[in-house]
């Protein structure tokens, strides 16, 4: 995967944050900002999120001398102190990111920072469990589980399912470098009055970051009659 790599553009491409115009007598706009910090509201990133897109840092911006824009991805600066509210993200994908940014306004009497929410970009989001994945069959020794995947969204190109016990992995024939997969498990006497359940793992191209949902765990119990 090709590094993402960033850069500014320059600020009169797109203009800075909105700051008030003086109106006809007002006072000048060192005595009118001197008695009050500058605002800072409605910070939010626009723009496709995508490779070789252009992304605006958008908010409102009152009494503010002097304003400057920080860009994150998943939580670390990558672009810092700027005077362009603008940020051009290249590279190919897949790739992933949860992006933000935060407006920093300062004035003689002092200074606003406010940061937008998180937009992810294309693939940067796990896969969302609509309804939970779950188990059919008794939960006895000897008998058969199997399990419904449930529903996700987007639809996953696969799935991988790890059989637990008491919440950790099924290792067959206890060797440690191997676990217990497939939609199906045979309950085994060494199971008996543990918990089975099930870890789904949803996977989907060109989504770094997968989809994982264990089902209820269930206590098992000995074979009736």
């Amino acid at each position: 995967m090709k590094q993402v790599r960033h850069r500014t553009v320059s600020r009169s491409a797109l203009g800075v944050a909105l700051v008030p115009l003086l109106a006809a007598g007002a006072l000048p706009a060192s005595a009118a900002t001197a008695s009050a910090a500058p605002t800072v509201k409605s910070v939010k990133v626009a723009g496709k999120m995508r490779p070789d897109t252009l992304l605006t840092c958008a908010a409102v911006v009152r009494g503010a001398d002097r304003v400057r824009y920080t860009w994150l991805v998943n939580g670390t600066t990558v672009l810092a102190d700027q005077a362009s509210p603008e940020h051009l993200l290249t590279g190919d994908m897949p790739w992933s990111g949860a992006v933000s940014c935060r407006v920093q306004a300062t004035n003689g009497s002092g200074t606003a920072t406010r940061t937008s929410v998180v937009r992810w970009t294309r693939g940067g989001r796990p896969l969302d469990n609509v309804v939970r994945p779950t188990i059919s069959g008794a939960f006895e020794v000897g008998q058969l589980l199997t399990v419904d995947p449930g529903t996700w969204t987007p639809s996953p190109d696969d799935f991988y399912i790890t059989w637990m016990r008491d919440g950790k992995e099924i290792h067959p024939q206890g060797n440690p470098d191997y676990y217990v997969t497939g939609e199906t498990y045979r309950i085994k006497p060494e199971d008996l009055g543990h918990r089975i359940s099930a870890l789904v793992e949803a996977d989907k191209v060109n989504y770094s970051a997968k989809g994982l949902r264990e089902t209820h765990r269930e206590k098992v119990r000995a074979p009736r009659g």
